[in-house]
This record gives C-alpha cells, structure tokens and sequence, in this order.
C-alpha cells in the first residue's frame, strides 16, 4: 500500500555553501532533516 508524505520546509535559513558541506559529511536525508520537518503521512484512500 502507498504512503502519502507531505513535507514542509521550516523557517531555518539555509545557506548553499553550508548545505553542501552538511551533505558531504552527514549524508544526504539526515542534512535535509535539518531543513525540513517531519512529513506528515497518511494512507490514501482506495
């Protein structure tokens, strides 16, 4: 079954050269969860 995500971004700022490093050293999803906040999940309905 499929699960909608829905992610919105916070108000931290981010800044592209500071981006690039976070990402480099910890990895792409745990740099953008910095940056994001927990999607909300819902199972569609059928």
């Amino acid at each position: 079954m499929a699960i909608l995500r829905v992610y919105k971004r916070n108000s931290t700022f981010m800044d592209v050269a500071d981006l690039v490093n976070q990402i480099s050293s910890l990895g792409l999803i745990d740099a953008l969860q910095n940056y994001y906040n927990k999607p909300v999940e819902k199972k569609p309905k059928a």
